[in-house]
């Protein structure tokens, strides 16, 4: 966040921005978004369609990440419950219950 404000462009034009700065704005969220505000305010609205990629482009990375995070997380959360289900099934001494009367 604190590179992407410092190279979005907005409260300095990109065009002023030091020269690896300049390259890298158009490629973070904050500058594309304020390079595609001010096309469709000042200019030709269909030239914002190269920020509105960019934009999509990390809004597709960003669920791609999410949703693997929580498919991981979901395979770590099921496999040790699985185990404690098969201790319930033996009494104190490890013996298997009745399943009648719920004793050892």
């Amino acid at each position: 966040m604190i590179l992407g404000n410092a190279t979005s462009g907005g409260v300095v034009s990109a065009y002023f921005l030091p020269g690896g700065y300049r390259q890298l704005s158009p490629a973070l969220p904050p500058g594309a978004t304020t390079e595609a505000l001010g096309r469709v305010d000042y200019f030709d609205p269909g030239a914002a369609l190269g920020p509105i990629a960019v934009l999509a482009a990390w809004t597709l990375g960003g669920l791609i990440l999410l949703v693997s995070v929580l498919v991981a997380g979901n395979r770590r959360r099921t496999r040790p419950l699985a185990a404690p289900a098969a201790h319930r099934r033996l009494g104190e001494r490890g013996k298997p219950r009745d399943p009648r009367t719920g004793s050892s």
